[in-house]
């Protein structure tokens, strides 16, 4: 009993140490819009963490209207994303959704390593992330 205790402790710690190096004071930099669905994407060049061929790197979506994400409603997000710049692939490892615009308000939704490695299609907001992360 005392062993799932404590398991449980530091998984809650170790998440909790990750949620503070959400960069919500960073000074964002615009990537591209997408009118369509009316959100703008953001990227935290100086959050950029390189090693041989991944690069991590923090980005947002902020959306002019409300989200329903998983029956949550939001108006932007903070993503963790880890690129492999030889690959072209793209992993999300730590996604927030808040209530309010550009990571205000209440965070809705906290969730990690939620989806496997995926192609980076050319011609996407991925691929320009990418292309900041990597340095290309």
């Amino acid at each position: 009993m005392h062993k799932a205790i404590l398991m449980l402790l530091l998984a809650v710690m170790s998440s909790c140490l990750l949620y503070r190096e959400i960069p919500h004071a960073a000074a964002w930099f615009e990537v591209g819009v997408n009118d369509d669905i009316g959100t703008t994407f953001y990227a935290d060049p100086t959050s950029i963490n390189k090693s041989g061929d991944k690069a991590k790197m923090w980005s947002l979506h902020d959306h002019k209207s409300v989200r329903n994400t998983l029956g949550l409603m939001s108006l932007s997000s903070i993503s963790l994303n880890e690129y492999d710049c030889k690959k072209e692939q793209v992993i999300m490892r730590f996604l927030s959704v808040y209530s309010g615009n550009m990571g205000s308000g209440e965070v809705v939704l906290t969730m990690m390593n939620i989806v496997t490695w995926t192609h980076v299609p050319p011609g996407t907001i991925s691929k320009i992330l990418l292309n900041l992360a990597c340095g290309k």
